[in-house]
């Protein structure tokens, strides 16, 4: 039961030690749901009229490898064992139920003549036994030096929290600041310590505003921040203020690049690619935004700042803003005023490629991300068969493109990454096990 319970080890990074181990997710409902030499009932198929089928047995732990994941051993009255997942633990009425206790005799001492009694340590030489040592103990005599934990690294390199965006008070208003560093004491050691519960962390940390002023938060307070401008999903939103600027791309507003024939005639594209709109939110914080995603955010705004500035009979504007305008009133009560910001998680920015990942680490000084990376690309590369450069492929193969997600836990703010295979690609679904390529995707 230890190694399918997650442990507060260093070493196996939160994970169940099972699944460090094989890889596989591990399932502790096996070894959890019936005790060792637990009294049940098993179906016996032996068992003749006007025998009961539901024979009496002791539960001797699951049968990995025999069966489903459900099936357990149990040693019967013989003194010998059955596999089987049709079994169940004796009620409490039965347990007490005295013909059930004159079974139970029965049983103990058909088992003890079959097998004998209880084994004692004194039964076994000192081979068989484990080995008991003493801990070892430095020279210096000051003891053992044992690995700390990542959250109490006394080094700006492992934080998490660092380079991130959260929302802070600031006088009478909220206003987004990015995480800058660590506030050090007058030795110049860090001030505080880290712990897996934000509560109990008393790190502080030096913050920057847009308009360059600094300030110092806790830990605490940064976590408060970071959760409370999310969703359950972790995607940062934002409440929009006013649109106050635009921008757009030569190559969107030109005719010949937004028509099409169909049918013989010229047709106008329905596309906003090459538009972004300059936004303020209710932080103070301005941002460039793409317009697709604005106009699907906030419709009413867009559609009336569009006509505002005389834009709404370009290209990009012209298809969707006069039904917008129209259905205005209705559009207003189904859509959320709030848009959410898809480059941050948790205000911690997520790259979209593995390139931006690593370009995300050299401006953060750090390699999270590229941990992450390597973490799966490790757990992943037995489910691939390396071609060399002269080998082909098999006959009937099919092309699967793969490309990494990243995200970022919730728990501990801890950069994640997966290997995902292009579904489009395929028309069923196919297990990693199966999957061939002739080189590693980068």
């Amino acid at each position: 039961m230890r190694s399918h319970t997650a442990l507060n080890i260093y070493n196996v990074d939160g994970e169940v030690p099972e699944t460090v181990m094989t890889g596989q997710t591990a399932n502790i409902g096996p070894w959890c749901d019936f005790q060792w030499y637990q009294w049940v009932k098993y179906y016996d198929e032996t068992a003749k009229f006007p025998d009961d089928k539901m024979s009496l047995g002791r539960c001797l732990g699951p049968s990995p490898g025999i069966g489903s994941l459900l099936t357990g051993k149990i040693l019967k009255n013989n003194g010998n064992y059955h596999h089987t997942s049709t079994f169940r633990a004796l009620t409490s009425e039965e347990m007490a139920d005295a013909a059930k206790k004159c079974l139970g005799n029965d049983f103990n001492t058909n088992v003890n003549d079959k097998l004998g009694d209880k084994a004692k340590p004194e039964d076994f030489s000192e081979d068989d036994l484990t080995p008991t040592y003493d801990r070892y103990e430095d020279d210096s005599g000051e003891g053992l030096d044992l690995m700390p934990d990542r959250d109490e690294q006394q080094h700006d390199y492992y934080d998490l929290y660092l380079n991130a965006e959260v929302l802070l008070a600031r006088g009478d208003k909220m206003v987004t600041g990015k995480v800058t560093g660590r506030k050090r004491e007058a030795d110049g050691s860090l001030r505080g310590n880290g712990h897996a519960v934000p509560m109990l962390d008393t790190r502080t940390y030096t913050v920057e505003f847009p308009d360059g002023a600094k300030a110092t938060y806790a830990a605490n307070v940064l976590a408060e921040g970071m959760y409370l401008q999310c969703d359950e999903n972790g995607n940062q939103f934002l409440l929009l203020d006013s649109i106050i600027d635009h921008k757009t791309d030569k190559t969107a507003i030109q005719p010949g690049n937004n028509r099409f024939r169909y049918h013989g005639r010229l047709v106008q594209k329905r596309t906003t690619k090459g538009w972004q709109l300059c936004v303020q939110w209710k932080d103070g914080t301005t941002t460039w935004e793409r317009l697709s995603d604005l106009k699907e955010s906030f419709p009413s705004e867009v559609a009336e700042f569009s006509v505002a500035t005389g834009i709404d009979h370009l290209p990009a504007f012209k298809w969707w803003v006069p039904y917008i305008l129209k259905k205005q009133n209705a559009i207003i009560v189904k859509v959320k005023s709030q848009y959410h910001k898809r480059t941050h998680k948790f205000g911690i920015r997520v790259p979209k490629t593995v390139q931006e990942a690593r370009e995300l680490d050299r401006i953060n000084g750090n390699d999270l991300w590229e941990q992450a990376l390597g973490k799966e690309m490790s757990n992943v590369c037995v489910a691939f068969k390396m071609l060399n450069e002269e080998d082909k492929a098999p006959v009937g193969h099919t092309k699967i493109k793969c490309h990494i997600v990243f995200d970022v836990k919730m728990e501990t703010l801890r950069r994640k990454c997966r290997l995902v295979a292009g579904g489009p690609m395929t028309e069923a679904p196919c297990p990693s096990s199966k999957l061939l390529t002739s080189r590693m995707p980068t």
